[in-house]
């Protein structure tokens, strides 16, 4: 079940509804008071399925798997970034969203004392895109103009009383950095790594140069999936990804991607690999994400 917010100029007063974009700020999207309530409605429903009083709260470390079938999510604790601290009581010095240009992270809607939020893909923005509306009580369709983009029914994460709770780490980690909650690879999860099928690396060297934030990245990434998903891809489709990041992975003969033996380059790779790399839509600037420090 989706919704559909529509772009216009109309001003109304701030409700709860807000975006949070990569430059790590807040954008407050304003609904009529008709569509708030259906939003709202939208985003309890996504909170009821999420959790309820019988739900079973696990301290989240990377060594857990959510059970399908158990009533189950993580938790951390977790401090939200400053600029969530304007919401409820300075909402009014918030920006408009603007989703011809602002990049969005997440949708999230405050309710209570809890923020309900839902990752936010580039496919759910409709702009310049040719949509046809039925028209109501009848059978003709016509064009649907201005911008609009697709709100879901799926709360991906809830922050509360200084707790973020979720079931996914895939999910959440898109949404905040949450690699300092990893628990470091050991040696011998290096090792399993290393030998994975199509990754060729001498994993004595790994763990021998592998810093915190390497062995971070290998215990995320395993978490994650993200390279079983890499390396299903075509060769040449792995190494346009890389290509286009500026990213320097090397494949031997066989298609196997070889890890460097240097720390620093070791890192960059398995940041790519753990997604945490991206380009500027607009400056085509390459950035590390969860930071602004430009990647050079």
């Amino acid at each position: 079940m989706y919704g559909i917010a529509i772009a216009r100029q109309t001003k109304v007063i701030m409700g709860n509804f807000y975006a949070y974009i990569k430059e790590d700020e807040i954008r407050a999207i304003d609904l009529l008071p008709k569509v708030e309530d259906q939003v709202l409605e939208l985003f309890l429903n996504g909170k009821s399925s999420f959790k309820d009083g019988e739900t079973n709260v696990i301290e989240f470390n990377g060594d857990y798997n959510i059970r399908d079938d158990e009533n189950e999510i993580f938790s951390v604790d977790f401090q939200l970034p400053a600029c969530f601290y304007d919401i409820p009581d300075n909402q009014a010095n918030l920006l408009p969203i603007d989703i011809k240009e602002d990049r969005i992270i997440s949708l999230f809607y405050f309710y209570g004392s809890s923020f309900l939020f839902q990752i936010f893909n580039r496919s759910g923005l409709l702009q310049n895109k040719f949509i046809l509306q039925q028209l109501i009580e009848q059978h003709d369709f016509n064009r649907m103009e201005g911008n609009a983009f697709i709100v879901g029914s799926t709360v991906h994460a809830i922050y509360d009383n200084g707790m973020l709770f979720f079931k996914s780490y895939t999910n959440a980690n898109k949404i905040f950095d949450l690699s300092d909650y990893m628990v470091e690879a050991t040696n011998e999860d290096i090792e399993r790594f290393c030998a994975c099928e199509h990754i060729a690396a001498n994993s004595i060297n790994i763990c021998n140069v592998a810093n915190s934030k390497t062995r971070r990245l290998i215990r995320s990434i395993q978490t994650s999936g993200t390279l079983e998903k890499y390396l299903e891809m075509s060769l040449s489709k792995r190494k346009r990804m890389a290509t286009a990041l500026n990213i320097n992975i090397r494949f031997n003969d066989r298609g196997d991607l070889e890890l460097p033996s240097n720390v620093s380059d070791i890192n960059r790779v398995l940041s790519f690999l753990n997604e945490d790399i991206y380009k500027g839509p607009i400056s085509k600037t390459i950035y590390m994400s969860n930071s602004k420090a430009k990647d050079v």
